[in-house]
């Protein structure tokens, strides 16, 4: 009998019939697959990811200045030029890489990281998916910086500091510095075998470049190009155990690990066929960071006034103000690549007046009449928009007699960029119209399909994206009840996600075990409930009761088994993979047709833990599927059937 199963008269039984009990224990196990372990939730397909205090938005512990910025970026391999025409970078790097940044391309990335602006990791897979074969970009990032053994990704994690990569890596932001150590750090071991030597340094190409009309302009696109091109022909050209392959084979298990949990699908042993496509995909990454580097990001603060909490009859107003990066100016090589490539003058970054103004106003308690709204932001960058607490409703009192009770208003501002076209359509010209051979085929291949999306994401990156005010509203009640939570809208980000709330149903149960010798059926029902909060399983209960019955012959003995069964306990994990966890008891008998013995009797308990499937949700009803109690490691039995819980939303 398995190690977890328990009879309290196994040992008589098996002195007087050893073949009799072997029968009965086959045909047992079929009913109750008892599992040799007691672990809720240890194995494969159960394992919930623990929960975590760590943000999904990058933060660093202390804000970086500058030169801790370029400094920092010099130990993980990219150097910083004052200018494109600087022959010494800032700060030499031990072992530089094919990257580079002028100084006002640091400044920008600096600015960006502190403000929390970057790539999400969903948004990576999406400009990848096409030239990744089904691999996550985001996924193979975060392994990089999660176990990555080089100083780039030692840089890396101190900037982006602790984070949940194992199961947060597609909702992780990562900013362009990081994604240009990741970049640079899988480029430069390609360069070595480029014909056999180091690829020359943008500033030496620079140097050695003839003089042109363009002058400033020529030195930006040189370097801009050389750099570029350096990372684009060094990324395509691999040696089996060199480079990227050396880095991506060292990292390759978490790789694994982190698309089974945080992207969950299921990804292949490393070989050399998929060297192609994630530096393919790189390619494409190092193109849009180099890209948004060159634009200067907006922040947006919004302020509400009067301050404090609002009581009725109270005008408001709310004010979101733009703030370009302080103290920058276009460089003068920009600007005069700007006027000398494609007649594009650059917007003073003062200059934000008309950008289009997107307001996320939300009023669940409808105590609120929202007033005149600004659409676009004026010369100073601001836009306001005014909203009035109504006067007291039924029930509710003054102040002075009454307590109150506060309910919440949400308010956001968004802020589109003007000129953001013309400003990406420059980039494009002074990253890709010089870039000479073969990395300019390369990067026509890779840009060609995902132009637009390219486009779109440069001028996301650039926008201006504001944080929820939250708004307290204040009205005065006698003897108030605390405030009831409100239903909230469902909103179905996936059919085989549950959505939030708390979701209530029965369970039914049909299962056929087989195998061994003999087969069993169970039968049973239960109930199951659940509550869901951000894609979260965030509490529930379940149960089911069931009968087995079935036979099993050994050696011409043959047994009748019926049994009785409970299972039941808690559900957490993912929407998408709630995993129920609980003990389970079973008792019955074992008719043995050998005369003089009588009924068996049978007693087992244990643990159980299963992934449920969710088949199919809207946001009314859902129904998701698992087998309860069956999950023995090891068992020579197999199970058909399932029990199929069918949801309705409660709340």
């Amino acid at each position: 009998m398995p190690p977890g199963c328990r009879s309290s008269h196994s040992e008589g039984m098996r002195a007087r019939t050893p073949k009799t009990w072997v029968v009965v224990v086959a045909l047992a196990m079929l009913v109750t697959s008892c599992s040799s372990s007691d672990d809720d939730g240890g194995g494969p397909g159960g394992a919930v990811p623990p929960s975590s205090t760590s943000s999904a938005e990058p933060r660093t512990a202390t804000p970086l200045t500058g030169e801790d910025f370029v400094e920092a970026m010099a130990r993980g391999g990219i150097e910083t030029f004052a200018e494109a025409s600087a022959m010494d970078p800032v700060v030499p790097a031990e072992a530089p890489g094919p990257m580079v940044l002028t100084a006002w391309q640091a400044e920008t990335m600096q600015r960006q990281l502190a403000v929390g602006r970057g790539y999400l990791g969903r948004d990576l897979d999406a400009y990848t998916s096409e030239v990744a074969e089904g691999i996550p970009t985001s996924v193979v990032l975060a392994a990089w910086i999660s176990a990555a053994d080089t100083d780039a990704a030692a840089v890396a994690r101190e900037l982006m500091g602790e984070r949940d990569y194992a199961h947060l890596a597609l909702d992780i932001v990562y900013p362009d510095a990081v994604v240009a150590l990741f970049v640079n750090d899988l480029a430069r071991g390609g360069t070595e075998a480029m014909s056999g030597s180091a690829t020359a340094s943008p500033a030496a190409y620079v140097a050695t470049a003839p003089a042109t009309a363009a002058g400033i302009c020529s030195d930006l696109v040189d370097f801009l190009s050389s750099s570029l091109d350096s990372v684009v022909q060094s990324l395509q050209v691999q040696v089996a155990e060199e480079g990227a392959a050396a880095i991506l084979a060292s990292i390759w298990n978490t790789v694994v690990s982190f698309a089974a949990s945080a992207a969950e699908i299921a990804i292949g042993a490393f070989t050399s066929a998929l060297i192609a496509p994630v530096t393919r995909a790189i390619t494409l990454v190092a193109v849009l960071t180099e890209a948004a580097s060159l634009l200067d990001p907006w922040s947006i603060a919004t302020t509400v006034a009067p301050a404090d909490s609002l009581g009725p009859s109270t005008d408001a107003v709310v004010t979101s103000d733009v703030q370009a990066a302080l103290e920058f100016e276009w460089p003068a090589d920009l600007k005069d690549c700007a006027s000398t490539l494609s007649g594009v003058t650059l917007p003073d970054l003062g200059d934000v007046s008309g950008s289009p103004v997107t307001w996320t106003y939300v009023d669940p308690w409808q105590l609120t009449t929202q007033g005149d709204t600004d659409q676009a932001l004026d010369q100073a960058g601001t836009a306001r928009l005014r909203f009035a607490t109504k006067p007291p409703q039924a029930g509710e009192t003054d102040e002075a007699s009454g307590s109150p009770v506060a309910y919440p208003l949400h308010v956001r501002t968004d802020a589109e960029r003007t000129q953001v076209k013309k400003l990406t359509d420059l980039i494009a010209d002074l990253l890709l119209g010089a870039l000479p051979g073969p990395a300019r085929a390369i990067v026509d291949t890779l840009l060609g399909p995902v132009k637009s999306a390219t486009q779109a994401k440069l001028a996301a990156l650039v926008s201006a994206q504001g944080k929820t005010l939250d708004i307290q509203l204040l009205r005065f009640q006698q003897n108030p009840d605390p405030v009831p939570p409100l239903v909230e809208e469902c909103t179905v980000g996936s059919q085989t996600t549950v959505p939030d709330g708390t979701w209530k149903g029965p369970i039914v149960m049909s299962v056929k075990g087989q195998g061994l010798t003999g087969q069993a059926f169970s039968g049973g029902q239960g109930q199951l409930k659940m509550t869901v909060e951000d894609g979260k399983v965030k509490g529930g209960t379940w149960g089911v009761t069931w009968h087995s019955s079935g036979s099993s012959t050994e050696g011409g003995v043959t047994a009748e088994i019926e049994i009785d069964g409970e299972v039941g306990g808690g559900v957490k994990g993912s929407a998408a993979k709630p995993l129920v966890t609980g003990s389970w008891t079973i008792s019955g008998t074992a008719t043995v047709d050998i005369g003089g013995i009588g009924p068996l009797p049978l007693e087992f308990s244990g643990k159980a833990s299963e992934t449920m499937t969710i088949e199919e949700a809207d946001c009314a009803e859902l129904t998701g599927t698992f087998i309860p109690s069956f999950n023995a490691k090891g068992s020579p039995a197999t199970f058909t059937g399932t029990a199929r819980w069918t949801g309705t939303r409660v709340d």
